[in-house]
């Protein structure tokens, strides 16, 4: 058995292996008879983070149905792998022969040399990192392109600190102006601009606005809340990550939501006529959940203010964040990309960029958006 200085669980190997199995990146392989079509391209894809499985899970919907496309190669992590498999797990190989990911990556590129690859600019510890710095010099590709499926990612610095090594990227496409302008702040002076297109994002077509209704329905009958109720949902952030990469406050993610629900029972209280509900929803990768929710369930509060949990269910089932989303009339969080999706499904954002001297969201939002950007924002919201 392990054993843990700090007083924590130990762990048995096997369960190490567990957790270490259920977050590696793993490969899933679709190929069609190449008798039909023998010139048709393979195609390589990554992902890590729940935004940008859902950038390319259209993407691989739409690759599967054209003759163009002979093969499909997915390198995928973390909470994206366990979006995949329940999507397209049933349709895909998995690929695992040799001892490491290494050997197998190579082997599967040898099989099906991907004529084409497409990556996300996600998490540090990523596939994504694969594809960006090996996938022409390594795996053969033919063509490289990142898309951006949000509006300001914010865990890129590895990558743009390292854009001399980075394999050449034949086309950036992000979703507006907007997330161009975030994007090109970043980018070193001497990057071809002219690779990078505005050109919307497959994310919006994944956000099925035509079941709005039913969404909401589904979340408020479950939870037994009624149409006039007011649902806050509040979307986690994880501090660590912004205390890395932002230098911002260790407990900013705890503190944002101990400040948020403040001024909501504030609300609430000038409000006595009318009911409110805040589903409190962590990060998927959130370590400190146990914390978040902690603050939430000891928070004191008025007769007309009810505390939930944005997760799952009280019978145990996961709630969707579709649900989460569409079910709530007003979207909270540090900088979710929900925050910026929320106009589209007809839903009110609120960034929460709190200002007090503890380095809070005030100092991520200056960071990863700049005053411009944030003025955009602004009248996007508004």
């Amino acid at each position: 058995k392990s054993t843990c200085e700090d007083g924590g669980p130990n762990l048995t190997e096997q369960q190490i292996e567990s957790v270490l199995e259920q977050f590696e990146t793993k490969i899933f392989v679709w190929e069609k008879e190449r008798t039909k079509r023998p010139e048709a391209k393979s195609v390589m894809l990554t992902a890590n983070d729940p935004g940008a499985y859902n950038a390319i899970k259209p993407l691989i919907s739409k690759l599967m149905e054209n003759e163009q496309c002979g093969s499909l190669t997915v390198l995928i992590s973390g909470v994206a792998e366990q979006s995949f498999q329940t999507d397209f797990g049933s349709r895909f190989a998995q690929i695992r022969k040799g001892e490491s990911l290494l050997s197998d990556i190579i082997s599967t590129a040898d099989k099906i040399k991907p004529n084409i690859i497409i990556t996300t600019m996600n998490s540090i510890n990523s596939p994504d990192g694969i594809a960006l710095f090996a996938g022409k010099s390594n795996l053969g590709a033919e063509k490289l392109f990142i898309i951006l499926e949000s509006w300001g990612q914010t865990l890129r610095e590895p990558f743009l600190k390292n854009t001399n090594n980075l394999d050449r990227v034949d086309g950036i496409f992000c979703n507006d102006d907007i997330a161009k302008e975030m994007f090109l702040r970043r980018l070193p002076d001497d990057f071809p601009y002219e690779h990078i297109y505005t050109t919307g994002t497959p994310v919006l077509d994944a956000l099925e606005i035509e079941k709005a209704e039913e969404y909401r329905k589904e979340l408020r009958t479950k939870m037994g809340i009624d149409k006039k109720t007011h649902i806050i949902a509040y979307l986690g952030d994880i501090s660590s990550e912004n205390r890395r990469v932002y230098q911002t406050s260790e407990k900013i993610n705890e503190i944002t939501l101990q400040n948020t629900l403040i001024a909501i029972k504030t609300a609430a209280e000038n409000n006595p006529d009318e009911m409110f509900v805040v589903l409190t929803r962590p990060h998927p990768r959130d370590p400190n959940k146990d914390e978040f929710y902690e603050i939430a369930k000891n928070f004191p509060l008025p007769k007309n203010l009810r505390i939930k949990d944005g997760a799952k269910f009280e019978d145990n089932t996961p709630m969707t964040i579709k649900q989460v989303v569409y079910g709530a009339d007003t979207i909270m969080s540090i900088a979710s990309t929900e925050n910026l999706l929320a106009p589209f499904r007809g839903r009110k954002a609120i960034f929460l960029g709190y200002a007090d001297g503890k380095n809070l969201g005030d100092k991520v939002l200056q960071q990863i958006y700049g005053e411009k950007a944030i003025e955009a924002i602004k009248e996007k919201n508004t």
